[in-house]
This record gives structure tokens, sequence and C-alpha cells, in this order.
């Protein structure tokens, strides 16, 4: 049942949306199928080809590069808010996490 979860997720989506749509008659299914289609296909390349699967890896390790900066540059501007501790984890005033504020501009 896990295996289908996510499917299962896409289809009551869809179904929530028509039913909320106002006119039916006018939803493409042709377009919808081949949007599906088109994104089961991105995800096959990205999960099964290698090639492609490394170079998402690459931007990836380049996108938490851009994060680390983005960090340091928010621990240089708001000071002892978010300090990065030996394990790795953020430091800062407020338990249990870092203030969301100052996250969303790191």
């Amino acid at each position: 049942m896990e295996r289908f979860q996510g499917i299962l997720g896409v289809l009551l989506i869809l179904a929530i949306a028509f039913a909320f749509s106002n006119n039916k008659k006018r939803i493409n299914v042709r377009l919808v199928i081949s949007g599906i289609l088109l994104q089961t296909f991105i995800a096959v390349l990205v999960l099964k080809v290698p090639p492609v699967t490394a170079f998402f890896q690459k931007l990836g390790h380049g996108m938490e590069k851009i994060e680390a900066f983005a960090r340091q540059g928010a621990s240089f501007v708001y000071g002892g808010l978010g300090v990065q501790q030996m394990d790795g984890t953020i430091g800062n005033y407020v338990n249990g996490g870092f203030v969301f504020a100052f996250n969303v501009t790191a």
C-alpha cells in the first residue's frame, strides 16, 4: 500500500480539483493525462538514467554550497541568532528551531 500512496495522492488531488471545478466540460482530459505522463517520464529520467542523476546530484551539491554561504551571511548579519554548532545544527535563543524569519533570509 505504501508503494501506491503517491499515486493515490495525485488521484485524490485531481478528484478534488474536478469536484471543485466550475465548468467540468471544459477540462481537457488529454492535456491532464499528457502532463502526468510527461512528469512520470521526467521522474524516470532523473531517477534511473545515470548521467541525469549525476547532473541533479551536482546541482544539489551546488545548492547546498549556496545555502551554506547564505547561512554564513545570516550569521554575520544577525549575530548570535543563528550560529552553526559543531554537529551541524543551528544554535539560537529559541528552543526547538531556528527563528523562521531569519531562516527565510538565509
